[in-house]
């Protein structure tokens, strides 16, 4: 019964999937968390913090992950390399979609977020190992392209943060590079999309504010003359 306790915030995670999946009815939730001292509604309105909290971890052992792996790397044979990276970025995503289909969604998003991380560093070092420079903006932009359609599924406002970050920066350096960034409005579409029929959020409205007046800007400039 103590082990349960320590790992009340658990649980309380486990019982909101449960509600989720119509396992039990709120009532029950509140019922099953009053057992172990949790308040069930009070938990679930600091779960943005927690979320926080698990996204700065995840946060900084990606960085940790591409600080060490970027000392070495000059080092470290061709083929371990590769295998390496691959095998870190996919072991981190599928420990996120195992968490995902268990119902912890909180850590699903961490998860992947540190995935997401995994999958750039391993984008721009696979480019490196292959010499694959011709374009580098490129990266940026399938960087942004694969963590697009994870975001969309879970629904998750960091992991669409992140994309349309990407997607921005990617349309910046495209713009400084005197390209044309044709797919940017497809971004703006997605990130739409999420904000009229999934999770309203008022930060994802502004990102797609301040998206279309940039892109609308730009092409008022581009075909005025100032982009070629």
């Amino acid at each position: 019964m103590r082990l349960i306790r320590l790992l009340k915030n658990d649980l309380v995670d486990e019982i909101q999937a449960w509600v989720g999946d119509g396992i039990i009815s709120t009532a029950q939730a509140e019922r099953i968390a009053s057992r172990y001292g949790v308040d069930y509604h009070d938990r679930a309105r600091h779960s943005i913090g927690y979320q926080l909290v698990l996204v700065l971890g995840y946060l900084f052992i990606g960085l940790a992950i591409i600080t060490l792996v970027g000392a070495n790397w000059d080092e470290i044979p061709r083929s371990i390399r590769m295998g390496g990276l691959i095998t870190l970025t996919l072991g981190v995503n599928l420990f996120g979609w195992f968490s995902y289909r268990r119902g912890r969604e909180q850590a699903a998003v961490g998860a992947f977020f540190l995935g997401s991380l995994c999958y750039g560093a391993s984008i721009m070092l696979i480019a490196q190992i292959y010499h694959l420079g011709e374009h580098f903006p490129d990266g940026i932009y399938w960087w942004s392209v694969g963590v697009l359609p994870i975001a969309l599924l879970l629904e998750s406002r960091l992991l669409m943060v992140l994309a349309f970050a990407l997607g921005t920066l990617w349309f910046w350096v495209e713009a400084q590079m005197h390209y044309y960034p044709a797919s940017y409005p497809l971004l703006l579409l997605a990130l739409a999309w999420s904000v009229l029929f999934r999770k309203q959020s008022e930060l994802l409205f502004l990102g797609l504010l301040f998206g279309t007046v940039l892109w609308v800007e730009f092409n008022l400039g581009w075909w005025l003359g100032e982009g070629q």
